[in-house]
């Protein structure tokens, strides 16, 4: 499956990289323009599923969908603001200083009384987050 990007990333191609990762792989520029695109695609792809988990959660009875830009900083919340959901679609999408960032959101969601939950869509979820 092919997902289309309609836009284009405004972010500059660093040229170094690029050929460093040429290199390594033994490729070519089209080989390389080729699995780039899928990897940006791929990442379109999960922020879609991401807003799809967001705006499915915020439209059940109840609660609502923050969208961008939140006090909270967070994905949904109760109607009655006792409690806030950050919603992740998988565990690996959060690197240590995102994860302290999230965590940081819920503690001082607990901390202003709500109840302050993560949701991690696809995880391993024999671990636990303290």
């Amino acid at each position: 499956m092919v997902v289309e990007c309609k836009r284009e990333s405004n972010s500059k191609e660093d040229m170094f990289s690029k050929e460093c990762w040429m290199s390594y792989h033994d490729q070519n520029t089209d080989q390389y323009n080729f699995r780039h695109r899928s990897i940006q695609q791929e990442r379109a792809w999960t922020m879609k599923w991401g807003d799809f988990h967001q705006n499915l959660m915020g439209s059940f009875p109840g609660w609502i969908n923050y969208k961008k830009g939140h006090v909270s900083g967070c994905d949904i919340g109760k109607e009655d603001d006792s409690c806030v959901v950050e919603i992740k679609n998988n565990e690996n999408t959060m690197n240590s200083s995102s994860k302290s960032s999230v965590m940081g959101k819920l503690i001082k969601q607990q901390k202003d009384g709500k109840r302050a939950v993560l949701v991690i869509v696809n995880g391993d979820f024999s671990k636990k987050i303290d």
